[in-house]
């Protein structure tokens, strides 16, 4: 009996199918219902969070995990604030530190070791990944990232 693995597709695409596919999913995004966002998924991944924040700093978008670390029950609570908001002085600055770096494109993602707070509200090392978040055009208009805790 052979193991069970996956199947591979040998089947070569031409780079007019890759365009057209593309220009297909394209359609495919813009019809999704923005309002219901992909980081709802975040919610159902354990130990693994979902942040986004516009360019000038302000949250957009959090996972239920980030509210419960704030004491927060509802994304719209949230919605508008700051790292400077809601983090102590010296935390705020380090994330935003960061943040600036991905948008004026000095970085295309920064991934590090940061102090955060647990569901508890207690200082804690988690390894954070941030990406710029783009507009049509391809220019930086935010920023999105995850957190877990370290092992």
């Amino acid at each position: 009996m052979q193991p069970l693995q996956p199947r591979l597709i040998r089947q070569t695409r031409t780079q007019r199918q890759l365009k057209a596919l593309e220009k297909e999913r394209a359609v495919w995004l813009t019809n999704l219902d923005t309002g219901g966002l992909f980081h709802r998924i975040f919610d159902y991944i354990p130990g693994v969070n979902f942040f986004a924040k516009d360019h000038l700093g302000r949250t957009m978008s959090t996972s239920s995990g980030i509210l419960q670390r704030y004491q927060m029950h509802d994304e719209f609570v949230m919605l508008g604030l700051t790292d400077f908001d809601i983090n102590p002085h010296i935390m705020a600055e380090n994330y935003v530190r960061d943040d600036q770096r991905i948008l004026s494109g000095k970085v295309k993602h920064i991934e590090r070791l940061e102090l955060w707070f647990d569901r508890q509200g207690l200082p804690d090392w988690f390894v954070v990944t941030k990406l710029p978040l783009l507009d049509n055009r391809k220019r930086p208009i935010g920023i999105m990232g995850v957190l877990r805790r370290t092992a």
